[in-house]
């Protein structure tokens, strides 16, 4: 019995099937923005739609990104509408990106293309 506990571990370490820390963290940190967010009172009737435009640049290191705008994770260049960020690779090649930064990024482009959105580097000192 025990020696099919082992081989069935070692399978579903080998296809991916474990939950990494990695995942754990990510969700948990998603989960801790839902309820911050939903700490905020509802706006009835609230109905916006824009559309932006927005060139994203992936870069392999965070180093890039602060040679351009030190302290910085990631940025987004107004008027030139790009967002740099860095990226990393998945098991089958396709591009990750943390989606606290891509999000924070995006809120950016939407403060100056379309304004009336916050801007999210003030979200602690409006209390949000």
């Amino acid at each position: 019995m025990k020696k099919y506990i082992i081989i069935l571990c070692t399978l579903m370490i080998l296809t991916g099937c474990v939950v990494t820390n990695t995942t754990t963290l990510r969700e948990q940190g998603f989960k801790t923005q839902l309820q911050a967010f939903d700490s905020i009172p509802s706006s009835p009737g609230l109905f916006k739609s824009v559309e932006i435009q927005v060139r994203i640049i992936v870069v392999e290191d965070v180093g890039y990104v602060h040679d351009i705008q030190p302290g910085s994770d990631a940025i987004y260049m107004h008027p030139h509408r790009i967002i740099v960020i860095p990226g990393k690779r998945g098991r089958n090649g396709e591009i990750i990106l943390s989606e606290a930064l891509i999000g924070h990024e995006i809120l950016h482009a939407l403060q100056l293309q379309v304004g009336g959105f916050m801007n999210p580097d003030e979200f602690g000192y409006w209390g949000y």
